[in-house]
């Protein structure tokens, strides 16, 4: 067998032709493929089979699944869904017995596991009479019943209460519930009947407050006399307390002491009181009792309680063996009034009663409404000060609401207190309702009581011969009053109402007499002339998609309110604000009261605004705003007349703001004010008007604007230039919230002056009388007020940290010492808050930063004067830093907060951590080293460590400082009422006086340039200040005079000789290669 080489295949190889070669190359392939082919298809049939086999499995998971998904639910078939028993309802159009059937069946729904695709079938097979003809009729309009199988169940529940709770019946249900009285009810029935009505009445009684006020007004009177719905905190709290008073009433009625009162009258006849109705004989009816005579279970409650008249105890009053049967004409026993033979037969009177003279008509009360017994009252009575007697004869009295008592008992002497004057009086006990003691005309006649009806005054006559005057209530003009008076009055039950004092007895600027603007008495009208012109900028609003129409009912204005809503309507419609609308849209309208006092109507958009696309136009940071301030020395602030009011609605977006009140419709052709977006537009209107001003004389927020200038020259010219815009633009402001040429301005909760910056005492006047929080949100309103002027406090957040730990969700509130004292401490760094200078350029800025574990704080300086302090607490993951990731950390918080000032200039940094130094050349950093390392260099700053000089310089200025607070508490006063000290006259530093007193003891004609020693002995006589030798001993030091003058008191200096050469070792003492002859 031969062997072929390669080298004779490449010769056969190179002897073939293209096609011959092409047919070879394709017979080897065919060859290679019918010899892997098989192997090929077997293996992708196995990995076929695998996957048919893996999809069966999941196939067949998910069938047992849905089956077992299937066992799970309990299926519910209309038999199981009956034998619940589910209520039938029978038509009834009552807004109760729908809203109560709808309720049960929903019930039925959940105890059955019903399908909520059967709720409607299975609930309408429930439906009778009327209601299975509603349903029927309803069924054939939408296509027969298998139109409504579709229909849900909350759709078939707004259609059954459309038509088994029509508005008409609702609007008599809410009359209903606003005429409910209680009448013969008992407290539940009412209650039960209150709640049934309260269901259907909830825009009338939309708090808490309104159902406790309308439970307590439709109570009877003996129950709202003793219940007082202000000390109620739910409409439970005084539906318990009403059935307790309820239980007091029925046990006073079942001891005999109060009688069964029917409690709806008729109205022809006057008020009776009548016994409990007597009950029957038969079996289990109850026996009188022997003791009362009254129909009760149990033991007798007279049987251990004394007689009112006797005070023995086995008997009630009603059956007192002592008392006599009088009768109540003739006071003889033996008849009863009815029966009396002086009562007038036919107009005539048989008997004149002569013999017992008729006492005077008088009136006495002690009311036992404290006292929850009479027993009670009377053995105070009995048993303590006051002299109890029986009357010769008793009194019917009969009071204003033609109730008849009759009374036998006198407290004889009783003393009464009327100012400081003490009266003897004889009182008769007997229950009443508000009054606790009534005088009668004997007791006024005794007294000689002078009764002067028109003035509500009554003169009295005391024992001793005092004149007493009373005065009543009557109505006058309001009195001034102290703050602890008022509170007084206050808890006394006085009425107390909120009104705003303005006052017009200063002479208020007139427009022409004020430089410059006098000029333009066209731009400050006493109201806008009418619509707006058109202008760059009006106002859209935009709606997220799917947005609907929303209205909302009115309020309910107080009578001023709608007085004023009225007036400012016609207003509105005069100058062509508004319009009568016909939009599907509506919100409600409020008033709220502007700085003068005046009413400012505005529209509750709150439904709008949330469906609103919210305009994202930057409104300015009021610390950039203040920047702008550097250097200037005049401004003058001017206030837009109603400026929202100046700007258009788009035609299109006018039905949109569209309002409600309870006389019109109404649409806002201009911008009203609480939409969303209103600030955004106008503020955009406003720069685009003043952007020619902006950041070199103007300053703008929304719609007021500070002009400001360096110069009296500059201001006039810049504040000209800004009234003739606001005149070209058919801008108009309000004069009196307007203020020029001032060098001192109040401008967005600041006082801007030469100075600087500082708090405007008057928007942080209430903190001084801030009460201590009670919970988390009153600790998170105090932080923001005093969060706005954090600039002005430092460490501020150090300070704060114990209230924010208190507003963290996982803290409980607990006010502690700690808590006091942060709060405390916040509320005199606002009231006593330093004065901020304004950046001057942008040389020699200075930033002190320090770190501890509580928090960050840096200082930013110039000058030496503080611009701004800063500080923060530290983050749950920095509390683990090194310190000097600590202290690295607050000198990249001061770069960042202060970055507008520090960046593109040169600027100092110093810190308490030396490492810092050498920050720059450290060979080593971890990787928030590094992250911050890029921060810092895009700064030009040079870090410095806050040297030991520096500490020591610090700490004798705070020594210093305490040793002439020390010095100051220890002054006296002499005769003068100047302040002294060891004798002599106290001078501070920072008064004028020093000065002249120095001027005066070293360049006066009778001191003649003294030196130093003399001079302090000469002012040390008279006057004291601290440190006043050395002000004497610099003053003297930099006298010209002096230095011109006078000699110096030594040998003058000669010139330098070489000295001898010695000729020996040591021969010169002295050590000095140099002498001076």
């Amino acid at each position: 067998m031969t062997m072929e080489t390669n080298e004779d295949r490449e010769d056969n190889m190179m002897t073939l032709t293209s096609e011959e070669l092409s047919t070879k190359i394709s017979a080897e392939i065919g060859k290679a493929l019918e010899a892997s082919l098989p192997r090929f298809l077997e293996g992708l049939q196995t990995n076929l089979l695998e996957v048919v086999d893996e999809k069966v499995n999941e196939l067949k998971g998910e069938i047992n699944q849905e089956k077992d998904k299937d066992k799970g639910k309990k299926s519910c078939s209309y038999d199981k869904f009956m034998a619940c028993k589910p209520p039938f309802y029978n038509g009834e159009t009552d807004p109760a017995l729908c809203q109560g059937w709808i309720t049960d069946m929903e019930g039925v729904f959940t105890r059955s596991h019903c399908d909520p695709s059967d709720f409607v079938n299975y609930a309408t097979g429930l439906l009778k009479n009327q209601s299975k003809d509603w349903w029927t009729v309803l069924c054939e309009s939408n296509g027969g019943t298998e139109g409504n199988q579709k229909m849900t169940w909350e759709e078939f529940k707004t259609l059954f209460q459309k038509h088994h709770s029509p508005k008409a019946i609702i609007n008599n249900n809410k009359e209903e519930f606003m005429q409910l009285r209680q009448k013969g009810e008992t407290i539940d029935k009412i209650t039960s009947i209150f709640l049934d009505k309260l269901k259907f009445c909830g825009e009338l009684v939309q708090t808490e407050e309104l159902k406790i006020y309308h439970y307590h007004n439709m109570l009877h009177g003996d129950y709202r006399g003793f219940l007082n719905p202000s000390t109620f905190k739910s409409l439970a709290e005084i539906i318990d307390a009403a059935r307790e008073r309820e239980i007091e009433l029925n046990k006073q009625v079942e001891r005999g002491e109060r009688k069964t009162v029917d409690l709806n009258p008729s109205p022809t006849k006057k008020l009776k009181f009548t016994e409990s109705p007597k009950k029957g004989n038969g079996k289990g009816a109850l026996q009188g009792c022997k003791i009362c005579g009254k129909l009760h279970k149990g033991e007798c409650y007279f049987k251990n309680k004394p007689c009112i008249n006797c005070c023995k105890t086995g008997h009630g009053m009603a059956n007192c063996p002592s008392k006599m049967a009088l009768c109540y004409k003739c006071y003889k026993p033996g008849h009863k009034r009815a029966d009396c033979p002086e009562f007038m037969h036919g107009g005539e009177r048989t008997e004149v009663k002569t013999e017992i003279p008729k006492p005077r008509a008088r009136s006495f009360q002690i009311t036992a409404e404290e006292q929850r017994s009479s027993h009670m009252w009377w053995q105070l009575v009995r048993h303590s000060f006051f002299n109890v007697s029986r009357l010769h004869i008793p009194l019917e009295v009969e009071v204003a609401d033609n109730k008849s008592f009759l009374v036998s008992d006198i407290c004889l002497d009783c003393k009464i207190s009327i100012g400081d004057e003490e009266f003897s009086i004889d009182l008769i006990q007997m229950i009443m309702g508000e009054f606790k003691v009534v005088v009668g005309m004997d007791w006024l006649s005794h007294h000689h009581a002078n009764v002067i009806c028109n003035r509500k005054v009554i003169e009295l006559t005391s024992p001793s011969g005092k004149e007493v005057t009373i005065f009543g209530e009557k109505n006058c003009n309001p009195i001034l009053c102290t703050m602890i008076e008022a509170k007084k009055f206050i808890q006394h039950g006085c009425t107390t109402y909120m009104t705003y004092v303005n006052d017009v007895r200063s002479e208020l600027p007139q427009v022409h007499d004020v430089p410059v603007v006098h000029e333009f008495v066209d731009v400050f009208p006493e109201d806008l002339p009418g619509l707006p012109p058109n202008r760059e900028v009006e106002f859209g609003i935009e709606l997220v998609s799917g947005a609907r129409p929303v209205a909302k009912a009115p309020y309910r204005l107080a009578p001023l309110e709608l007085q004023e809503l009225m007036s400012q309507l016609q207003d509105l419609l005069d100058k062509g604000f508004i319009r009568p609308s016909v939009s599907p849209w509506g919100a409600p309208v409020l008033f709220v009261k502007k700085k003068d006092g005046s009413l400012r109507m505005c529209i509750d958009y709150r439904e709008l605004n949330k469906l609103t696309v919210k305009n994202r136009y930057p409104l300015p940071r009021i610390d950039d705003l203040f920047d702008q301030l550097q250097g200037a020395r005049w401004s003058s602030k001017i206030d837009l007349r109603s400026g929202y009011h100046q700007q258009k609605v788009k035609e299109k977006d006018i039905p949109k703001t569209a309002f409600r009140t309870r006389y019109i419709h109404y649409d806002f052709l201009v911008m009203s004010f609480w939409l969303t977006n209103a600030p955004a537009a106008f503020m955009d209107l406003m720069n685009r008007i003043c952007k020619p001003m902006l950041d070199r004389s103007v300053i703008v927020f929304i719609d007021d604007i500070l002009i400001y200038s360096k110069s009296e020259v500059d201001h006039a010219y810049h504040l000209r230039e800004v009234l003739e815009v606001l005149r070209r633009e058919k801008l108009y402001a309000k004069f009196s919230k307007c203020a020029f040429w001032l060098r001192e301005v109040q401008f967005l909760g600041h006082v801007i002056n030469a100075e600087g910056v500082l708090v405007d005492q008057s928007k942080i006047e209430g903190v001084s009388k801030w009460k201590p929080p009670r919970n988390p949100s009153e600790i998170i309103s105090f932080l923001g007020l005093a969060g706005y002027y954090r600039r002005f406090i430092q460490d501020f957040s150090k300070i704060a940290l114990p209230l924010t730990k208190m507003t963290r969700k996982d803290m409980k509130f607990v006010w502690e010492s700690d808590q006091e004292r942060a709060f405390q401490t916040l509320k005199g760094k606002l009231t006593h808050a330093p004065v901020l200078t304004l950046p001057d350029g942008t040389e020699d800025m200075v930033v002190y930063s320090d770190a501890s574990h509580l928090g960050l704080g840096c200082v930013l300086m110039q000058r030496g004067k503080v611009i701004a302090y800063a500080s923060r607490q530290l983050k749950v993951h920095e509390t683990k830093y090194p310190t000097q990731d600590l202290e690295l950390a607050a000198v990249v918080f001061a770069l960042k907060l202060w970055r507008h000032y520090l960046y593109g200039v040169k600027c100092t940094i110093f810190t308490y951590h030396k490492s810092l130094k050498y920050f720059f050349d450290q060979k080593e950093l971890n990787m928030r080293q590094r992250r911050w390392l890029e921060t810092i260099k895009d700064y030009d700053c040079l870090f410095d460590k806050i040297r030991e000089a520096q500490k020591e310089a610090i700490k004798e200025t705070n020594w210093k400082k305490e040793r002439i607070i020390c010095d100051v508490k220890n002054l006296s006063e002499n005769e003068d009422r100047l302040k002294t000290r060891f004798g002599r006259i106290w001078i501070p530093n920072t008064c004028d006086v020093k000065s002249l007193l120095l001027k005066e003891a070293h360049k006066s004609h009778y001191s003649i340039h003294p030196g130093g020693t003399k001079m302090y002995r000469d002012l040390k006589m008279n006057y004291w200040w601290p440190g006043m030798k050395r002000d004497v001993v610099k003053y003297v030091e930099r006298c010209v005079t002096c230095l011109q003058v006078k000699a110096e008191h030594q040998k003058p200096y000669g010139k330098l000789q070489s000295l001898e050469i010695p000729q020996w070792k040591w021969a010169h003492n002295n050590g000095s290669t140099n002498q001076a002859t």
